[in-house]
């Protein structure tokens, strides 16, 4: 299990180093800025701009969620793997 463990906390670190690599929390604070921008009432007078936003926003949505999922399926499997460490479950021995 020991070396599932680090093979995890292997993953964990690129996962991580990918994430600061793409940059994912400034794409959360653009998407943020972005939704604000579609909650203003005048948004969709400009309906070619008003596309590319909301086009823009949920490519971001979208990308950010799949980095946050694996990150916390990652991190659930450490959990996992670290309980299951301390205290084994005889049916898997």
């Amino acid at each position: 299990m020991k070396e599932e463990i680090r093979q995890l906390k292997e993953l964990e670190e690129k996962i991580q180093s990918t994430w600061d690599l793409l940059d994912v929390d400034n794409m959360i604070v653009e998407m943020h800025a972005l939704e604000k921008e579609m909650q203003d009432p005048d948004f969709w007078n400009d309906q070619e701009n008003a596309t590319t936003v909301s086009k823009r926003q949920e490519e971001i949505r979208e990308e950010v969620a799949t980095w946050e999922e694996m990150k916390k399926e990652v991190e659930e499997l450490i959990s996992l793997s670290e309980d299951l460490e301390k205290s084994p479950d005889e049916e898997m021995e």
